[in-house]
């Protein structure tokens, strides 16, 4: 009886052991060609605790909701548009996403990401899209990682690339790129897709872009993070929280974490938060603010050094739709960021150019 007794005691400790110890993910576990995903995109105002990492983690996101949903449809490069010939000799997937780019100066439609898979690294070789229906391609001087096999916790790589690319009428974006990613954390994460066993891979981008507009240089430096908790067999993250950094705020750009269809969701809704855009047409500066609650807010702009060229604005915002000018007349050509602090809390950040 005693010997049964430890045989069991000694199984117990054996599967606590191995219940708690971290995952391993290979190149099978991304996404390949030939395989189609939903993902859920939810409001980036959430209040997201994203430096809670480490061992044996619990993380609890089941309270996401979405405001909107995509297809992300991975095919052969090969498949993609003749004028992006380039990428075919080395790229191996195409990921043919609903997202688009935009800056002050032009919007990239139609967006393929491209990548190279390989046993020992997933990366991203370059991307193309549409100006005004014109497909171009943006080749990468060298590809960007964005997995290294195996990986595992605590594994790190650091990355350096960029690429020059022509903007038909407009000018020319030369933009840099200097990488850092660690696996800082696994655990098990809950959102609404289920529960998983991951691993949380962050990886800080350090982007420095240069814009040549009518001989106009105009430079952008920015902190851009990506923080992906990642399972196996599951061909994308779980869960994708993208941010940017400026003037030491880190601001949420992107939640989005895999799902199945749902049914339409309204933006704005009784349980939403505050939905916040800038918008600047080249003549105009200003934020559209869209949320069903009154709230407080103070909208501040500030300069790369941090100093406020516009001074603090207080508003009390009703329920709807309402637009807030920022008055820019008296303000030099340069790069600012708009700052907006909630009353509940939460706040938002924009940056955008004076030319």
């Amino acid at each position: 009886m005693k010997r049964l007794l430890t045989l069991v005691m000694l199984a117990f400790l054996v599967s606590s052991v191995i219940a708690q110890s971290p995952i391993t993910i290979t190149v099978a576990d991304i996404a390949d060609k030939d395989e189609i995903y939903t993902v859920s995109n939810a409001n980036p105002f959430e209040a997201l605790e994203l430096g809670v990492t480490g061992e044996d983690m619990v993380w609890n996101f089941e309270s996401l909701a979405p405001i909107m949903q995509d297809s992300i449809v991975w095919i052969d490069a090969v498949e993609t548009n003749p004028a992006y010939f380039f990428f075919w000799f080395g790229s191996d997937v195409a990921e043919e996403t609903g997202q688009t780019f935009d800056s002050e100066f032009f919007s990239l439609e139609d967006i393929f990401n491209f990548y190279k898979r390989s046993t020992s690294e997933f990366s991203l070789t370059g991307q193309a899209g549409t100006i005004t229906g014109i497909p171009l391609p943006i080749l990468y001087d060298d590809p960007e990682p964005v997995y290294q096999f195996p990986m595992e916790f605590e594994n790190s790589f650091t990355s350096s690339t960029g690429f020059e690319f022509d903007i038909p009428g407009i000018g020319v974006w030369l933009e840099t790129r200097d990488k850092s990613c660690t696996v800082d954390g696994w655990g098990t994460i809950t959102t609404p897709y289920g529960t998983f066993e991951v691993l949380r891979q962050k990886c800080v981008n350090e982007i420095y872009d240069l814009f040549t507009v009518d001989l106009l240089e105009i430079p952008i430096e920015y902190t851009a993070t990506e923080y992906r908790w990642v399972a196996q067999d599951e061909g994308i993250p779980i869960l994708q929280v993208n941010t940017q950094t400026l003037l030491g705020i880190e601001t949420a750009t992107a939640v989005i974490y895999k799902d199945v269809i749902t049914e339409p969701v309204n933006i704005v809704s009784e349980s939403s938060s505050p939905e916040i855009k800038l918008i600047n047409d080249g003549s105009e500066v200003s934020l559209s603010v869209n949320f069903n609650q009154p709230i407080d807010m103070e909208i501040s702009v500030l300069n790369l050094n941090g100093q406020k060229v516009i001074a603090t604005e207080h508003y009390t915002h009703g329920s709807g739709l309402n637009n807030y000018r920022i008055e820019t007349g008296s303000m030099l050509p340069g790069y600012y960021f708009v700052q907006v602090l909630l009353s509940n809390g939460k706040s938002a950040g924009f940056p955008f150019v004076i030319l």
